[in-house]
């Protein structure tokens, strides 16, 4: 079987507009290429490859959960595009520093484990290094002993 989507929230979004494979036509191609605006011609691929499935036919009762399931995905999906915007502006008004060096998503993870900015900042280069490798050292610990 071949991947056409590999992304989640575009797999969801494919699936609140085709609904049911039975019910699926050519006219909601166009609508499936608005979701591939880099790829339009995998709408196509996706309409052949729906028209082509020899799968069995879905029960209402499956469909409305599997339409639940994705319009979560898809909400999931905007509110952590919107919490990675968020911490994106926080990090470079807080620590531009901080997240010039080593960039906004590590630097939150440093500050989160330090306890505050004003704690990681009193701590000495081997400290934050360590910090940093704690994970792989526990990891390492471990295997040591089983």
């Amino acid at each position: 079987m071949v991947k056409i989507v590999n992304d989640n929230a575009q797999y969801a979004k494919c699936v609140q507009i085709i609904k049911s494979r039975a019910n699926f036509t050519d006219e909601q191609i166009p609508a499936l290429e608005e979701v591939f605006t880099e790829t339009p011609s995998k709408a196509k691929e996706i309409y052949n490859a729906a028209k082509t499935s020899m799968g069995a036919d879905i029960s209402q009762y499956d469909l409305d959960s599997i339409w639940t399931f994705s319009e979560r995905v898809i909400k999931l999906t905007d509110y952590r595009k919107h919490l990675h915007d968020y911490l994106l502006k926080k990090m470079n008004d807080i620590a531009p520093n901080l997240s010039a060096l080593i960039g906004e998503m590590v630097g939150a993870r440093l500050i989160a484990h330090a306890g505050s900015l004003t704690n990681l900042a009193k701590y000495p280069a081997s400290t934050v290094q360590i910090l940093g490798a704690e994970k792989a050292l526990f990891r390492y610990e471990l295997h040591l002993y089983y």
